[in-house]
């Protein structure tokens, strides 16, 4: 049976954890990748300091480009919550 979009979703949710504001202040301070995935002109308007920026539609492009190290936490944040 093919998945829908919510199957799909909800797959990702179990093994991605939502953090809070101060949470993802922590582990950008611990070392984590910092990663805005908003559009380029969103980017422009302003973004977190030290965030890197991958429009989300090349994440699964240029992700091993941005953080080439997979044991390295990162953060991702974007205009919708999703």
């Amino acid at each position: 049976m093919t998945k829908t979009y919510r199957d799909l979703l909800a797959e990702a949710r179990a093994e991605i954890s939502e953090v809070t504001t101060a949470e993802a202040e922590q582990a950008a301070a611990e070392g984590a990748t910092v990663l805005d995935v908003r559009e380029a002109s969103e980017w422009e308007q302003g973004h977190v300091a030290g965030a890197r920026h991958l429009s989300k539609s090349y994440v699964e492009q240029d992700i091993e480009s941005v953080v080439p190290d997979r044991t390295t936490p990162v953060v991702v944040y974007c205009a919708g919550g999703i």
